[in-house]
């Protein structure tokens, strides 16, 4: 790489439009993995490094700016590759909350006549996650185990929250339905009264 290619990362815009900004500790925080993946695979990072780190680096933020801003697999492929041939660490703190909000028990013993096996599943997933909650593979690892406790829990909440939206529908229908009515009554109103001025008006006018 030339000095050029140097001086272009440098300058070179996040997906916001904005500067890549170097964290000034190691726990920064980072709303979504790919803004954490554009900030730590900067090559900008690695010119103090061996080529190949630098090299790697460069390839992979290159990768980043076209894969843009979407969690699939092809995010996750290069955030491994990073892992593997740059030695970097990602925060395990999003998926340890996923996570959390399908295995607290908690959850569970609230729901009405749930199965104390289901109970016992979420516990024993939920201490696990606690024993791996700083290591992100691991938390992935888990999820896999889990797919098909997670799944079901996602599927009531898929309905919950269907049943939801049609409550509000049914609602919002009834209340247009009540307008209309409101609106039919007031013209009624307004037609009778008007009917009553013109009487009068004859009657006033003999």
């Amino acid at each position: 790489m030339s000095d050029t290619d140097y001086i272009r990362f440098e300058s070179m815009p996040d997906f916001m439009g904005k500067n890549v900004q170097h964290p000034t500790h190691q726990e920064k925080e980072y709303p979504n993995l790919y803004v954490e993946m554009l900030d730590k695979c900067n090559p900008t990072r690695f010119k103090e490094d061996s080529q190949h780190k630098f090299e790697v680096a460069y390839s992979i933020y290159r990768d980043l700016k076209e894969v843009g801003f979407r969690l699939d697999e092809e995010l996750i492929g290069l955030r491994n590759r990073a892992i593997e041939e740059l030695g970097l660490r990602f925060s395990p703190k999003r998926k340890y909350e996923y996570l959390q909000s399908f295995f607290d028990p908690d959850i569970y013993t609230e729901m009405d006549s749930c199965p104390a096996e289901r109970v016992n599943k979420a516990k024993c997933h939920y201490d696990k996650m606690k024993a791996c909650k700083d290591d992100l593979l691991a938390l992935e690892a888990l999820e896999a185990e889990a797919s098909d406790f997670i799944k079901e829990r996602q599927n009531e909440i898929d309905a919950e929250v269907e049943k939801r939206a049609l409550e509000r529908r049914k609602r919002q229908e009834e209340d247009e339905e009540d307008a209309k009515r409101m609106n039919k009554i007031l013209l009624k109103v307004w037609i009778g009264l008007g009917i009553l001025l013109v009487v009068t008006l004859i009657v006033s006018s003999l």
